[in-house]
């Protein structure tokens, strides 16, 4: 039997179940190459295709103008409550 000796290769062990060992055998043999050299390649093939680009959470961006509302007074907490409080639409209040 010949062994494929890779120069930066390491020897490690790793757990995978009888049906994909099978299958890896199987495509060494009809490859006439190693099952080490079939799973290497799997996982090179793995490792090196693009990530599917995820797209995070649509963040909202405020496009109004800059400000507080007129007639507010900032130094005032009861005005900033009650502005608070107002039943009017977020988008009257600027």
């Amino acid at each position: 039997m010949h062994v494929m000796q890779y120069p930066d290769a390491v020897r490690t062990t790793i757990t995978i179940s009888e049906e994909l060992l099978e299958l890896a055998r199987q495509r060494a043999r009809s490859r006439g190459v190693t099952v080490s050299r079939v799973i290497e390649e799997a996982v090179q093939h793995e490792l090196h295709r693009s990530a599917p680009e995820r797209k995070g959470p649509e963040i909202p961006v405020f496009t109004g103008g800059a400000g507080i509302r007129p007639g507010i007074d900032l130094t005032s907490n009861r005005e900033l409550i009650a502005a608070l409080d107002d039943d009017a639409p977020f988008e009257k209040l600027r």
